[in-house]
């Protein structure tokens, strides 16, 4: 369990890395932008330390869920946003505060999954 956060880390930086450097050839792209997932899982992990929401080993799914979004949104900034907004410190910024939106969304609005249900 312990290596999925680091793992997941690691695969969403590679997917990211096409996306950086191209975007760093145009401009300067700060490298804490290859690490966007880092703020979401963090709050994710804390959400469920505190019990919020469903608890359950298939929640992890929504980490998943939040990592391929989080490249999403990546490669839309760099694709889309950076050509009308010269800054992308803000729009990683945007993208941060979306991500943890979504992630406290996630956490409180899933249903239980259905290995608990069965236990009942």
């Amino acid at each position: 369990m312990t290596l999925v956060f680091p793992l997941l880390q690691f695969l969403i930086l590679l997917a990211c890395l096409p996306a950086y450097r191209l975007a760093s050839r145009h401009a300067h792209e700060p490298v804490w932008s290859l690490f966007l997932v880092a703020p979401c899982m963090i709050l994710w992990i804390v959400l469920s330390m505190f019990d919020a929401g469903a608890q359950g080993l298939s929640n992890l799914m929504e980490l998943i869920d939040l990592s391929l979004g989080t490249v999403l949104l990546y490669y839309l900034r760099v694709f889309v946003m950076d050509k009308f907004n010269q800054s992308p410190v803000r729009s990683n910024v945007l993208i941060i505060a979306v991500t943890l939106a979504a992630t406290v969304l996630l956490r409180l609005y899933l249903p239980v999954s259905p290995e608990l249900e069965g236990g009942r």
